[in-house]
């Protein structure tokens, strides 16, 4: 039986517990404060230990298969790296790794340092209707084209209760879910013009669009406009039909020379009833320690920086 550490007590962390006791794994949940651990125990039964993982670690003599970290994304980096020192060095990772891109990278230069596994728990690439998506895309001979929408709602985000570091840097640490979703299905952008404008206050831009090619030559467009109305959503465009998941749990498709948009039905859709859609599917390939699995690792996740840079900041190629 594998044995996994669990850091956090937090909403993520329980989404995670929820997966993990159906699972046939050993199971040490580490939180920081009392409180968090006393409402743990409330919903669960299970107490955590308390006191932060650095110093449980610190003592603990027992080794770990894997390592969960599901903590703030303020601290994601700090506590990713206090595992790495001190007892494991194969870790799932809460989305997107660190609150910046310099502690994305810090992370991977000491994870490398270490040949460690880090993996950064995008689970949208897990979810039943993306996995629908993929078998028909392939059916259909590939995407030719694709368009996105990242748009937050300001009104709503502007009064969480998450500390200003975090709205701040809500494009890596919310939009980044949409982005790699969209370019894990479409390919990795080669040439990319992005423009953006507007402030709304806690975050600058709040205006974005673009356009480019993957390198699957998959032509593509998005936008997003935190100032007004939208949402989430993915188009993809075949042969034969365009895709569209809107919201990204659910899966659409509008059949070449029909006017009518129609749900699909979505294969093992209750599963992302039961638990945190795609959580499921992501734990089960990070246990199973497939190399063919769709997990992101972190130097993937490094590998993208680039261009998730170029589509905050604006780049306009010259003419």
């Amino acid at each position: 039986m594998k044995k996994i550490l669990l850091v956090g007590t937090g909403y993520m962390a329980k989404e995670y517990f929820k997966v993990l006791k159906d699972l046939d794994v050993e199971i040490t949940i580490v939180g920081r404060g009392q409180e968090g651990a006393d409402e743990f125990n409330k919903e669960f039964g299970i107490l955590p230990i308390t006191g932060g993982v650095e110093n449980y670690l610190k003592t603990c003599s027992e080794r770990f298969d894997g390592a969960i970290v599901a903590v703030g994304v303020d601290v994601l980096k700090r506590t990713a790296i206090e595992v790495l020192r001190l007892n494991c060095n194969r870790i799932l990772l809460e989305k997107p790794g660190g609150l910046n891109f310099d502690e994305i990278l810090e992370l991977h230069e000491m994870s490398s340092r270490i040949d460690s596994q880090v993996f950064i728990a995008y689970n949208r690439r897990f979810y039943s209707s993306v996995n629908q998506v993929m078998k028909l895309i392939e059916e259909d001979g590939g995407i030719i084209s694709g368009n996105f929408e990242f748009t937050e709602w300001s009104h709503v985000i502007q009064d969480l209760k998450v500390s200003d570091n975090i709205k701040k840097n809500y494009f890596l640490a919310n939009s980044s879910h949409v982005l790699d979703l969209a370019f894990y299905l479409m390919g990795k952008p080669i040439d990319l013009s992005s423009f953006v404008d507007g402030d709304c206050g806690w975050h600058k831009p709040s205006v974005f669009a673009g356009s480019g090619v993957t390198d699957r030559n998959v032509l593509f467009s998005y936008s997003a406009n935190w100032e007004s109305a939208g949402r989430w959503g993915i188009e993809l465009l075949t042969a034969k039909r365009k895709l569209v998941l809107r919201p990204m749990e659910k899966l659409f498709e509008q059949k070449l020379f029909e006017l009518t948009v129609n749900e699909v039905n979505v294969n093992e859709a209750l599963i992302d009833d039961k638990y945190k859609p795609g959580v499921f599917k992501e734990v089960q390939a990070f246990l199973s320690e497939g190399s063919d699995s769709p997990l992101k690792t972190l130097d993937e996740q490094v590998q993208d920086i680039n261009w998730l840079n170029q589509i905050l900041n604006g780049k306009k190629d010259s003419m």
